[in-house]
């Protein structure tokens, strides 16, 4: 209370003394410092907030964190490469498929031979003409237990001037079926499916990875969208910074000119001013930079218009979110990573492999069933009518269809059933193959404990960084509020007088810097809740991406299953 009067007085002195010093210093000629020269000075000295050499008259673009997930999906290269990969997956299922599609072929054939045939029977026609025609076709294949099918049927007509013929023109048809079976090596469903079922896992692999690519990207946004909204709360945390050192500068020049402060105050205050200056242009051009990443990775960059955009954002950001326990999150995280699946799936592909590498090095036994029918019609000769007078006849005689009568009719049947045996002496290709893939196998069961190791640490390490960045929030939010009561305390105490600008201007630097601070640990905040969600394979989920799987590739026809 003993203070009170000498404020107002204080005050008062202030009042009477600003014009009283402005009329002198502009009528003394020999003052330290007349009016307009302080004036220039102020105006020259005093640091302002200059002008990006990037124009900001550009148009503006408000975008949501949404929005901007959905740009980066529609324009990111490397998601549509990705994208291709998995197609080329979905291809190569098609293609293990292939080798059981049934062969189709036609085969037609036209011979015309003249040969000498001297014999004891025609001595006067020593040569012979033939002419022959073949219309064949037949079908093959091979089903999914390992049997090889082949139907055959064969047509020809022939006809031929030596008298040992009997029929000519002759036609003559063959049906001919045959089934071979593996009993050893290539025999069952697991061996010949094997390599379908590998080129399945590996279409699931790529659709994980495809996954994993997506996610990937999606992070990426919501990281620099984060970055680029930190960029401009500290550019506007700067320049309130600048603008509260320019009022000091302004106000420390009237003290110094009435004699209330010494030179040095003014000097420390344009000092402060232009600290805060640089701090300006430094934020400025992290807002560039981070502006510019954020197009980036949206494709935003391949028109002027877009590049020269300035970007809005929308979201304020999460901060609170509820977490699960430890375990759960791990448990989570084995169920919906797609790395995770990704390992997973390959160890089962090695396991498939290796099965196969242990039937090729087992020896070849094939059973083959195969049978069929003849029929054979024609014209007698004329040469051939008669042997010493006896006329000739036979039950043969008729057109072409004739010889389809005769298969149907089954009265030629033949058949046959054969094994065939075979081994590789020494085998050494087949050892080496089959030792290669147990290792393989042994190293994708290691890698896959290795990998499931890191995942629990990234899982605890990712819900580590959400509760500290939590407990940042609300641990820099009352550093701020204190920071600028602070602040507004120190800045009513130099308004009567009882602190320097200096003292305002470190307080101030404390307040901005807890301001700063506060906005970091929202920032990271969200960047960890998006890590947290890519750690534990829920990203996707988190803003309704679903990926559109593709079709099962046609399977072949039912007979060849």
């Amino acid at each position: 209370m003993k203070r009170l009067p000498a404020v107002l007085l204080w005050f008062a002195l202030l009042v009477i003394a600003a014009p009283v010093a402005a009329q002198e210093s502009a009528a003394d000629p020999a003052s330290n410092e007349p009016a307009s020269e302080v004036a220039a000075e102020a105006a020259t000295e005093a640091p302002v907030s200059k002008q990006s050499v990037f124009s900001d008259a550009g148009s503006r673009l408000p975008l949501n964190l949404a929005r901007a997930i959905e740009l980066a999906l529609d324009n990111n290269e490397e998601i549509m490469i990705s994208r291709i990969d998995f197609d080329r997956s979905v291809a190569d299922v098609t293609q293990s498929l292939g080798r059981f599609d049934p062969i189709f072929s036609v085969t037609t054939a036209y011979q015309d031979s003249t040969t000498p045939q001297p014999n004891l029977f025609n001595p006067t026609n020593p040569i012979v003409d033939e002419k022959t025609f073949d219309l064949n076709f037949a079908l093959s294949g091979a089903l999914s237990t390992g049997t090889k099918y082949s139907l055959n049927v064969t047509n020809q007509r022939s006809e031929s001037t030596s008298g040992f013929v009997l029929l000519s023109p002759q036609y003559e048809t063959t049906v001919n079926a045959k089934l071979t079976q593996p009993l050893l090596q290539g025999f069952g469903l697991g061996v010949n499916m094997g390599n379908v079922v590998i080129a399945r896992t590996q279409r699931k692999i790529s659709a994980q990875q495809f996954n994993i690519e997506i996610s990937e990207r999606i992070l990426e946004v919501i990281q620099a969208y984060w970055e680029l909204a930190y960029a401009l709360e500290n550019l506007n945390n700067q320049r309130d910074s600048l603008k509260v050192a320019t009022d000091l500068v302004r106000i420390a020049e009237n003290r110094v000119r009435v004699k209330l402060d010494p030179p040095i105050a003014l000097t420390q205050a344009r000092e402060g001013a232009a600290r805060r200056e640089e701090n300006v242009v430094i934020a400025e051009n992290q807002v560039g930079l981070a502006e510019d990443n954020l197009k980036r990775i949206l494709g935003l960059t391949k028109n002027n218009e877009q590049l020269n955009a300035k970007i809005e954002l929308v979201d304020e950001g999460e901060t609170e979110t509820v977490l699960p326990s430890a375990d759960e999150a791990i448990q989570l995280a084995r169920r919906r990573r797609p790395d995770y699946e990704i390992a997973r799936l390959t160890y089962e592909n090695l396991d498939i492999s290796s099965r196969l590498a242990r039937n090729a090095k087992l020896p070849q036994l094939d059973l083959s069933v195969e049978g069929g029918l003849v029929g054979l019609a024609g014209d007698v000769a004329p040469k051939s009518t008669s042997i010493n007078a006896i006329p000739l006849n036979t039950q043969f005689g008729g057109e072409f269809g004739r010889t389809y009568e005769q298969i149907f009719d089954a009265d030629t049947p033949y058949w046959k059933v054969s094994a065939t045996f075979s081994i590789a002496l020494g085998s050494r290709e087949t050892q080496a193959k089959l030792r290669k893939a147990i290792l393989d196998q042994q190293l994708a069961l290691e890698n896959f404990k290795i990998h499931d190791t890191e995942i629990l640490m990234q899982v605890r390490r990712a819900m580590r960084d959400v509760l500290t960045n939590a407990k940042r929030i609300r641990t820099t939010e009352v550093g701020q509020e204190l920071a600028e009561e602070n602040l507004a305390a120190e800045r009513r105490r130099y308004e009567v007088g009882l602190s320097t600008s200096f003292d305002v201007l470190e307080q101030e630097e404390k307040a901005n810097t807890a301001r700063s601070a506060y906005q970091r640990a929202i920032a990271d905040y969200n960047n960890s809740i998006a890590t947290y969600r890519f750690s534990v394979g829920t990203l996707l989920e988190t803003y309704d991406i679903i990926l559109a799987d593709e079709p099962e590739p046609v399977p072949p026809p039912f007979f060849a299953r």
